[in-house]
C-alpha cells in the first residue's frame, strides 16, 4: 500500500499552510519577499515549499485577490524592493481561516479519540 504524503480530505494541503503562513507574518509587520522566505521555516514549512519562486507566487496570488498588498521601496539602500503588507481583507481571512481551523481540531479531536477506544 503506498503511503500519501498528506490529507486531502483533512485539508492539510502544504501550499494552504504557505499562505496562512504568509498572511501571519504580513500580519506581524510588513515585509520584504526574501524576507518571508529565510522566516518560513518558523511555520515548520520545509525551504524547498517556501522556495523563492514559490514565495513570489503566493504573493501575487494573494495580491490578486485583495488580501496583501504590495509597494516600491525605493528609499533603503541598494535596488528598489517591493514591500508587502496584509489588508483588512488578509486581516478578515486569517480570523475566518481560525473559525474554521478550530472546527477542524474539534473533528479531528473526535476521531482520534475515537481510534483510541479501538486501540
Amino acid at each position: 500500500m503506498q503511503k500519501r504524503q498528506y490529507c486531502y480530505k483533512a485539508g492539510m494541503k502544504t501550499r494552504a499552510f504557505l499562505e496562512v503562513s504568509i498572511l501571519i507574518m504580513l500580519a506581524e509587520s510588513s515585509s520584504y519577499g526574501y524576507s518571508l522566505m529565510d522566516s518560513i521555516t518558523e511555520f515548520n514549512i520545509p525551504k524547498s515549499i517556501g522556495a523563492q519562486g514559490v514565495i513570489y507566487r503566493v504573493l501575487r496570488g494573494l495580491e490578486a485577490e485583495g488580501l496583501v498588498s504590495s509597494k516600491w521601496d525605493i528609499q533603503s539602500e541598494g535596488p528598489p524592493r517591493r514591500v508587502y503588507s496584509i489588508t483588512k481583507k488578509g486581516k478578515e481571512y486569517l480570523r475566518t481561516w481560525k473559525e474554521q481551523a478550530d472546527k477542524i481540531i474539534k473533528q479531528l479531536k473526535f476521531f482520534i479519540d475515537k481510534i483510541k477506544e479501538i486501540d
